[in-house]
């Protein structure tokens, strides 16, 4: 027996001097190959609905069902050609889906208390209505946002029902190529985004009145009163803390473009997009870990349980699941954490022109190559400059930042080492 326990000890602290890693997301294969999963609904770490919605020849769409985590689905085929783009859930059983279907329709489906009911909206300019997204204030109220496509151009839509959509009227229109978000806050305060723009009502959507202009626009997550985030491409991600009438760039530093974003409270959240990325911050998106996926496919949408339970719907069938919070674990010993990667304060800070900014990169191998980058950013969070941009062995390396061409005030630098770590520092130019 003790030569046993002996051995167990031995083994441990053999093992202990290595690193081992575990992916955060496991890539489960549910549906067809034809199955672009947009959208993912779970009411808890159990029960949830995973809905396929894209219509060709020969497909319709399928919506599968879990009571056990995901560990066995059932599914339902749909007799429809529906196009599924958005959802807004009550719960499992009454639920709202928008898309088109085929060339003419846009497209709102109501669930209630399992029953379907198809609305179909006939475009008003040109030959086919797309809806993109949708927000309920309750039951009865509730409101899509999409384009017409016309011969000369599109126009954008919002719409609104207070008969469960029984009736509905058009509440926005504009020459605009779509009205990508609608999002209600309460019964009187709503937000779009009209081709760049960001628009506000006060009167329930009677009327609108443009705040700020953010650019194309993917997805927008409302968190509080006070603080939005939206995605769009180029990795970019922006934050208010005002309800939108400014806008701080949160860009994550790789070239995505973004699909979903979601907040579980105002500094913790995740973003997803293109060739399986996903990116999380725990600091209202000042920095950013990308995450193993480990698939290439679109990520469509994520539905977040809590902290450590998260659902992304993807293309080609698939599924993404995490239980804690997507994070990969890499169980380095306590030297290797301190020391892998540092960023030092830039010295002087403040400074007048020219300031230092020293980093160091550090590793077992010696031969390993760190794809570095050190980016400067204004208090608005615009990236300035790139001041490194290359491959680098291990080792302390320090560069000059010239700020001859800037004015005085607040920036940010920060550093990007492969994908094991970012930090961030902030320095002062005075003048």
């Amino acid at each position: 027996m003790k030569k046993i326990i002996l051995l167990f000890i031995c083994l441990f602290s053999l093992f202990s001097n290595f690193s081992f890693s575990q992916s955060g997301w496991i890539l489960n294969t549910i549906g067809y190959p034809y199955d672009y999963f947009t959208v993912v609904y779970f009411s808890n770490v159990n029960s949830g609905i995973v809905i396929s919605g894209y219509a060709f020849s020969g497909y319709n769409g399928r919506l599968y069902k879990t009571i056990n985590g995901g560990i066995s689905w059932t599914y339902n085929n749909w007799n429809y050609p529906d196009l599924y783009y958005n959802s807004y859930f009550f719960n499992d059983s009454n639920f709202v889906l928008v898309g088109n279907r085929g060339l003419g329709f846009g497209l709102a489906v109501i669930y209630t208390n399992n029953i379907r009911k198809n609305i179909l909206i006939p475009p008003v300019n040109g030959y086919m209505t797309e809806f993109v997204s949708t927000d309920w204030i309750n039951s009865n109220t509730g409101y899509i946002s999409g384009y017409d496509f016309g011969a000369g151009g599109g126009r954008g839509r919002v719409l609104k029902t207070t008969n469960n959509g029984d009736n509905w009227v058009d509440i926005y229109s504009t020459i605009s190529s779509s009205v990508y978000n609608v999002k209600f806050f309460n019964e009187n305060t709503g937000y779009i985004t009209p081709d760049g723009l960001f628009s506000k009502t006060t009167n329930a959507g009677i009327s609108w009145f443009q705040i700020s202009t953010v650019g194309t626009s993917y997805d927008l997550n409302i968190i509080t009163k006070d603080t939005f985030y939206i995605c769009s491409y180029n990795g970019n991600v922006k934050i208010s803390v005002d309800s939108g009438y400014t806008w701080l760039l949160r860009p994550v530093g790789y070239n995505v473009r973004f699909t979903s974003i979601r907040f579980i409270n105002s500094k913790t959240g995740w973003a997803c997009g293109d060739s399986g990325n996903i990116f999380r911050t725990d600091n209202a998106g000042i920095n950013w870990q990308k995450q193993n996926s480990g698939t290439k496919a679109l990520l469509r949408t994520i539905s977040i349980i809590d902290q450590n339970n998260l659902w992304i719907g993807c293309d080609s069938g698939k599924i993404l699941k995490t239980t804690n919070g997507g994070i990969t674990f890499i169980n380095y010993n306590e030297n290797q954490i301190s020391n892998s990667f540092m960023l030092f304060q830039n010295y002087p800070n403040p400074f007048n022109s020219t300031s230092k900014i020293k980093y160091q990169l550090k590793t077992e191998n010696i031969n390993k190559k760190f794809s570095v980058k050190i980016i400067v950013y204004d208090i608005l969070g615009k990236e300035i400059i790139i001041l490194v941009n290359d491959k680098k062995l291990p080792g302390i390396y320090e560069v000059n930042f010239n700020s001859n061409k800037l004015s005085s005030g607040i920036y940010f630098y920060a550093l990007f080492a492969d994908e094991l770590k970012v930090d961030t520092k902030k320095l002062i130019l005075l003048k």
